[in-house]
């Protein structure tokens, strides 16, 4: 290859580079805003997002639960906008706060999260499986009462991807659970 042939086909090859990654870059606003639900992109799953918190004295403050001392501890998180009950259980899917734990196991996603008829419907993903016995009873207890505390309902349904699964209780396991289905978890009663 002669000097000038192997010029061009360089010059071409970082015309090329440079093309490719100004095709992949993110577009540059006149100015800073805010990133927000309607801001973000469509295709991201928004089952995994949970709201931010706040320090705002305005700030809206929900209850997700963990575990401490084997029994639910209530977590209080400021919010500013007004989240969803996805967005809610998705803070039991994080890292505990310090000193407690989660027996939610890694990779569990929220799904989908609605109320019909006074009961939730919350639907998770087969993660859930991979734990059983008392850890998975904690599992399903900190979504419920993280659901009680949100909303307005008394009874959840479990699905686990779109399937209608028995959760475990205190007293066995059953379609739809109540907070009188954990006695030995529930915050503030004695073991």
């Amino acid at each position: 290859m002669r000097p000038s042939k192997q010029f061009a086909a360089a010059a071409a090859a970082v015309a090329f580079a440079i093309s490719t990654l100004a095709a992949c870059g993110v577009p540059i606003d006149d100015s800073p805003r805010a990133i927000s639900r309607t801001t973000m992109d469509p295709r991201v799953d928004d089952s995994r997002v949970t709201p931010t918190t706040s320090d705002s004295p305005g700030a809206v403050r929900v209850t997700a639960y963990f575990i401490g001392d084997n029994r639910l501890v209530g977590v209080p998180f400021p919010v500013d906008d007004a989240p969803t009950l996805p967005e809610v259980l998705g803070f039991t899917l994080g890292d505990p706060p310090r000193d407690l734990t989660t027996a939610l196991p890694a990779g569990t996603r929220i799904l989908s999260a609605e109320v019909a008829d006074d009961i939730a419907t919350v639907d998770i993903s087969r993660a859930i499986n991979d734990i059983s016995g008392q850890t998975q009873k904690q599992a399903y207890a900190q979504l419920a009462f993280t659901t009680f505390d949100f909303t307005t309902v008394g009874q959840v349904r479990f699905q686990v991807e779109g399937k209608n699964v028995d959760a475990p209780t205190d007293n066995g396991n059953k379609a739809v659970v109540t907070a009188e289905d954990y006695p030995a978890l529930r915050p503030g009663l004695p073991e």
